[in-house]
This record gives structure tokens, C-alpha cells and sequence, in this order.
């Protein structure tokens, strides 16, 4: 399993919350975890055999921005 860490462009937490219960039917196997808290979403998705390429082009077909972060973020364990 391969983990990513994407920036939105999500500003709403229903819209969030509706994203992240719609990639794993896109992408079977996939884990979405999201941090509300900060301006930007940020969404980090756990996937087997899923290329981040293949995930920004996908939530971009749907009207979504997805980038993928490569600076370090410090994920509050739960």
C-alpha cells in the first residue's frame, strides 16, 4: 500500500466528507484520511496499486485540484 498526501481545493467539510466516501469507488482498497483544521484541505489516501498521477487526474475529471505535497506535514495521530 502506498501512501499520498494531496492539497485541495475542497473548502467545505460536507464536501470533504462526500470525497472521501467517492474514492474508494474509484479506486478499490483506498483509505482517505482528511485534516479539516487547516485553510486547506488535506487529504491523505492509502491505495494498492494506485498512482497519484492517476488519482489528481481523476478528482480533476470530477471538478476537483488535487496536488500532491512533497514538503513534510506532521499528521496528528489518532
Amino acid at each position: 500500500m502506498k501512501t499520498t498526501l494531496f492539497k485541495t481545493n475542497i473548502k467545505k467539510l460536507k464536501a470533504a466528507i462526500t470525497l472521501s466516501n467517492i474514492i474508494p469507488l474509484y479506486f478499490k482498497g483506498a483509505k482517505v484520511e482528511f485534516d479539516a483544521m487547516q485553510k486547506n484541505f488535506w487529504m491523505k489516501i492509502t491505495a494498492p496499486k494506485v498512482k497519484p498521477a492517476q488519482l489528481v487526474t481523476t478528482m480533476k475529471d470530477l471538478g476537483y485540484k488535487f496536488e500532491v505535497q512533497d514538503k513534510v506535514i506532521v499528521w496528528r495521530a489518532e
